[in-house]
């Protein structure tokens, strides 16, 4: 076990100098909305808030990159209803808004849309290109410091044992603004606030967002880069192969196991947001060994690679039948709950705590 822990040290040590200097991307779920709107089933409480007012914006936030603009309505008509064949290679440089409409200033809409829509929202550029902390070169940059979030105690750097990342305090943040909004009478921001905040629960419920990599993804010739590179092609494999699911499961052109495994999950009991965060966060990474074995065997070797290689419509077709998806699916599902789980707990600690309900 000793020799274990110090093999992963030193491969992360070797990966400190690559993803300095190459720091990439790190996406976490492909389509938050359709996760959000299969957590939030069975919420009733919700539909009380059915005809809420499009407001402008007219909060300060000088966390946000200020090159990111407010988004009512989706420009690109084309990612409104994107095909359910489709298959989704995810980056974050694309700041696509697959599946994303929205409601213009002065129309209504209700909370649960609010929710849906702007779950995916801290995606679309407003942690990117910010200078937070040295951690940040080793997490993808800001996006990805804001966005992951290892657990005090687990092997990762540059700060070993202790935590790093800060998605709990973003989390925290936008309740905190969601509770301002509220108090002024504002429901559309109250609710687009608790949308961004669902967005980091929902990322810290994907598991590559909790651990920092696996003595599975090395590459031997090399160590460095190589790793690097490996780990990101795992890492953008697994969460473009759940959204593509998803989305077939969202048109009923497959089982809905990911979306039942949502829809089910018992509520997490939420003292604090931050706290969630914290204890989704170490819950999954006792699980990252399990799936990150189970996507190497699903996914195969090619990705573990130097180069970037891209999961295809093809392969996944063919894993779609491949037996190996029973091990994987059920690492899937373990974490899609844990995600329904967190998002469902916070919806109603935010129900009493500030719409001062069921208290």
């Amino acid at each position: 076990m000793r020799t274990k822990s110090y093999c992963t040290f030193i491969v992360l040590i070797c990966c400190i100098i690559a993803l300095a200097f190459e720091p990439g991307n790190a996406g976490a779920w492909v389509r938050h909305n359709l996760i959000t709107r299969y957590a939030l089933e069975g919420l009733s409480w919700l539909d009380a808030y059915d005809k809420i007012t499009v407001t402008p914006y007219s909060y300060r936030d000088d966390s946000l990159n200020p090159d990111c603009k407010i988004v009512y309505t989706n420009p690109d008509p084309a990612q409104i209803s994107p095909p359910p064949e489709r298959f989704v290679y995810y980056t974050l440089q694309s700041e696509e808004k697959a599946g994303f409409k929205g409601v213009g200033i002065g129309r209504k809409t209700s909370a649960r849309q609010i929710l849906i829509d702007y779950s995916d929202e801290p995606d679309w550029g407003m942690d990117k290109e910010l200078k937070l902390s040295k951690a940040q070169f080793l997490m993808a940059g800001s996006h990805g410091y804001r966005h992951m979030y290892y657990s005090a105690g687990d092997w990762h750097l540059p700060y070993l044992f202790f935590p790093q990342g800060v998605a709990p305090k973003r989390a925290q943040h936008f309740y905190g603004l969601a509770k301002q909004a509220l108090s002024r009478g504002d429901l559309y921001w109250g609710f687009r606030f608790l949308a961004r905040a669902i967005h980091y629960i929902e990322d810290i419920g994907q598991p590559y967002h909790t651990t920092q990599t696996s003595l599975r993804f090395i590459i031997p010739g090399s160590p460095l880069a190589g790793t690097t590179q490996a780990t990101k092609n795992y890492h953008f494999a697994y969460e473009s192969y759940v959204g593509y699911r998803l989305q077939q499961e969202a048109a009923g052109l497959t089982p809905a196991d990911y979306a039942t495994a949502l829809k089910q999950a018992p509520a997490i009991k939420v003292n604090g947001v931050a706290g969630l965060l914290k204890s989704m966060a170490g819950t999954n990474n006792k699980h990252t060994g399990n799936t990150f074995s189970a996507s190497v065997d699903l996914f195969g070797a090619g990705l573990r690679s130097k180069q970037k290689v891209p999961l295809t419509q093809s392969q996944v077709d063919v894993m779609l039948n491949n037996q190996k998806r029973v091990e994987f699916d059920r690492m899937v599902q373990q974490a899609l709950t844990l995600t329904g789980g967190g998002v469902r707990g916070f919806m109603e600690y935010a129900k009493r705590e500030l719409f001062n309900a069921d208290k």
